[in-house]
Order: structure tokens, then sequence, then C-alpha cells
């Protein structure tokens, strides 16, 4: 498990870029009318847990909680958001039941 903040700038910027294409990937579902629960979302959002896994341990409090922060700290609603307007509220919807089934 890695810590972000002991990380090189290079291995950084791939980690942005690999969060932000998650994120991306999820804005177009839910452009196409998928719902946070479809098994399209879930499997995004099965990548999305292994991707912040790979930082803390994302048992099922850990990952609803952190669903929490997206939705209710405005500097990750804004970092979400930029992509969909909805994408904080969609997101943290997806990994509660995300994490109610599979955690």
């Amino acid at each position: 498990m890695n810590n972000l903040r002991k990380t090189t700038k290079d291995n950084k910027e791939k980690v942005i870029k690999e969060a932000n294409e998650i994120y991306k990937e999820i804005s177009e579902h839910m452009n196409k009318g998928f719902s946070p629960s479809s098994k399209e979302v879930q499997l995004l959002i099965k990548k999305h847990h292994a991707f912040a896994n790979q930082f803390h341990i994302s048992n099922k409090d850990v990952y609803k909680a952190l669903a929490e922060v997206y939705l209710k700290i405005p500097e990750f609603r804004d970092q979400l958001d930029h992509f969909h307007p909805k994408l904080s509220e969609f997101m943290s919807k997806a990994m509660v039941i995300f994490a109610e089934k599979n955690l």
C-alpha cells in the first residue's frame, strides 16, 4: 500500500491520471442514463475501490465514509463535479451500494 505523499512527482501524475480516467468513465455512464446500481457502473466502482485500496484499506466502513467525504467536503465535490455536475452525488450512491454488496 502506497502513501501518496511519499510518492514521486511522476507517480503522482500517474495516480491523478488514473483517477481522472475512472471519473470520466463514470461520467460517461451517467450521460448514457445508467443508474448507480447498474452492473456497468458497479464494475467501474469496483475499479475505483481497487484504486483507493492502493492508498488505504478500504473495508466496508472506510469506503462508505469515503463516499460521504466525496458528497460533503466541498474540495472533493469540486474535484468530482468538474467531470459532471452530479458526479459526487452519483458516485457516493454507487460506492455505498458497492460497499453494502461486496465488502
